[in-house]
């Protein structure tokens, strides 16, 4: 045998390995979708949780004597300022994910029936309505933290009609 047969079945072997071993790595064999989350509305969250903090913060100096009246109305008039924003932003982007989330769906007598929302397909972007295996506008599988009530900033489930978060306080919707 000589060099020029040996680095042909060389470069065959390594053909061949790569041929079955990428599928291998880049498929994800669960078929499922992950979940997208609005990372715009976390970020608001997280700048009101950080106001309230700073206020509290603010409220336990002053009343132990490390601040003045007049730091402590500064401090609290800015943080307050600062909470109402994100909370308005919050207000604002709920009113319209509610309009675009809420579509359709005619039943069997004929009548239409709001379906709610919980995710977003991540293959092509669709709203995935509660209670949905798969996605109907592409047929991806969705996963099941699709379909069940986790919390966006700590990830622990909670119940159906919560509006905050048990574990850490967060605003779910």
């Amino acid at each position: 045998m000589g060099v020029l047969d040996i680095v042909l079945i060389a470069i065959i072997v390594t053909a061949s390995v790569a041929y079955i071993a990428i599928p291998i790595i880049k498929s994800d064999d669960s078929g499922e979708i992950p979940i997208v989350f609005d990372l715009e509305s976390i970020s608001l969250e997280e700048e009101k949780e950080e106001s309230y903090n700073a206020i509290k913060e603010a409220e336990f100096d002053y009343e132990t004597g490390k601040l003045s009246d007049e730091d402590y109305g500064l401090i609290k008039e800015k943080y307050s300022e600062k909470a109402i924003k994100a909370m308005q932003k919050l207000e604002e982007r709920e009113k319209r994910s509610s309009k675009t989330e809420e579509p359709t769906m005619p039943t069997m007598q004929g009548k239409s029936k709001s379906k709610t929302t919980t995710a977003t397909c991540a293959h092509c972007g669709a709203a995935l309505p509660s209670g949905v295996k798969f996605c109907q506008s592409c047929g991806q599988k969705a996963k099941p933290q699709a379909q069940a009530n986790f919390c966006p900033k700590c990830g622990k489930k909670h119940g159906e009609g919560d509006k905050f978060c048990q574990s850490c306080g967060q605003r779910i919707k």
